[in-house]
């Protein structure tokens, strides 16, 4: 297929369809929206609030017009016969891997309707340029050779202030305010969801944009991220709503959204300041480059059950008897060894004691406290009961514990290459030969030396 074969279609289109419609004196359906729009935003660390009006407003929509019009007078032309059977020849194996199908020849006329039908819908919005239509159509073409698309992702986020008015990541990610325009939303006065659906109004988002033929790059850049955040301070981070636009000229299909499918609580947040932003900037792009692995991979299996565990006792809405126990279990899943039998709650308490004595806390605090905690799991676990003394403690015991975790996770991903099982050896050598403590600090100072103050104990 030649993008000249397609300009010319484009054109001819076009050309017949201003006729077609002078000639049958055709007016486009009026549709009825609701548009939205904010007048007042105040965005805060600890809110969000917002005010908004709005009206009914009246769209035109040529699409059955244009249906009937390329069943009619298009698609039957010799030149658009052509164009598909040259495409069909010429890139049959590349269709195959975009869609498996049998029917070739029925996907490829859907393509091209498709194309035409976004085409005509523009040049009635607005006359096309000579330059559009070369451009469209070579998107179109590059679309068949498999090149990347254009994705852009944009994500809501809960947990996280700025100051500055924006933070750029990558050059494919950014963090940014929310802003008024992004609380505007039209939707059918009679068929569409509910698009303005927030538990709360978030105050910050999070946009990615790739260049990419699988939405799961950008999903796995989402979910780097906001481990990311969550880890760079103590942070209930997530996600309410997600639009997503795909640059495509053969599928062409409005933005799409979706909320969050769990019911996250914002029990930790936290803000940027703008002294603050090239560390935060350099912590997130480490993090994310550490949480490279392979989920499956045996050698990584403990970062991602710990890692799990973290975000479950930071975002989900239990109760804080569930949140000490998730977070006692994510630190378990960092310090336990398999061939570990009896005295659990000891060796896990030394454990962490020990790495996190290197950061200026009090060994003897940490031990206790986890101790404490694994003790105050196990009553959870087997329903036992818990003394008033306890209850009294155990809002201060999670705060502590999901630090040590936080703080533990940081290490553990930035020596993920030394494994496990090595690193808690040389912890447990490290309490009679004062070398293996050396080496250890040595091994994350290498590492971690950019990034001491996020851990230290202040």
């Amino acid at each position: 297929m030649k993008v000249v074969d397609l300009i010319k279609l484009v054109e001819k289109t076009i050309n017949l369809f201003d006729k077609y419609v002078l000639e049958n004196d055709l007016k486009p359906d009026k549709r009825l929206f609701i548009k939205s729009s904010p007048t007042k935003l105040t965005v805060t660390l600890s809110n969000v609030s917002s005010s908004s009006s709005m009206k009914i407003i009246e769209k035109e929509d040529w699409n059955v017009i244009i249906y009937h019009f390329l069943s009619q007078e298009i698609l039957s032309t010799n030149l658009f016969e052509n164009l598909l059977s040259s495409i069909i020849k010429k890139y049959k194996d590349n269709i195959k891997k975009i869609i498996p199908i049998e029917n070739i020849k029925s996907q490829v006329k859907f393509w091209l309707q498709n194309f035409l039908t976004y085409i005509l819908n523009k040049n009635m919005e607005n006359l096309l340029t000579k330059e559009e239509i070369i451009e469209y159509a070579a998107s179109f073409r590059s679309e068949l050779d498999l090149s990347p698309i254009e994705q852009h992702h944009k994500y809501y986020l809960d947990g996280i202030f700025l100051e500055d008015e924006k933070i750029i990541i990558d050059e494919s990610c950014l963090i940014r305010k929310i802003i008024e325009s992004d609380l505007e939303y039209t939707k059918d006065i009679f068929f569409d969801f509910e698009k303005s659906y927030y538990a709360n109004i978030p105050p910050s988002i999070l946009e990615i944009n790739m260049f990419t033929n699988d939405e799961v790059d950008l999903y796995n850049k989402k979910e780097c991220i906001l481990h990311a955040l969550r880890l760079y301070k103590l942070g209930s981070i997530f996600s309410q709503k997600r639009i997503t636009t795909k640059k495509s000229y053969m599928w062409s299909m409005p933005n799409g959204f979706d909320y969050a499918y769990k019911i996250y609580s914002s029990y930790e947040k936290y803000s940027i300041k703008k002294e603050e932003s090239d560390i935060f900037i350099q912590f997130i792009r480490y993090i994310e480059d550490k949480l490279l692995f392979d989920e499956n991979d045996k050698k990584y299996w403990n970062l991602s059950i710990s890692l799990e565990r973290y975000d479950s006792s930071l975002l989900e809405p239990i109760d804080i008897d569930r949140k000490i126990m998730t977070a006692v279990m994510g630190l378990e899943s960092l310090f336990t060894l398999e061939s570990d039998k009896g005295e659990n709650s000891y060796k896990l308490s030394i454990r962490v004691a020990k790495l996190l004595g290197l950061f200026n806390y009090n060994m003897n605090d940490v031990r206790f406290n986890v101790f404490k905690a694994y003790n105050y799991r196990n009553k959870v676990v087997h329903g036992l009961y818990i003394s008033t003394t306890d209850k009294k403690i155990r809002k201060q015991l999670f705060y502590d514990i999901i630090n040590y975790l936080r703080n533990s996770l940081i290490i553990f991903l930035s020596l993920k290459e030394i494994g496990k099982n090595k690193l808690v050896d040389m912890l447990d050598k490290s309490l009679i030969d004062k070398n293996y403590e050396i080496q250890i600090k040595k091994l994350i100072d290498n590492e971690l030396f950019n990034y001491n103050s996020l851990l230290y104990k202040s």
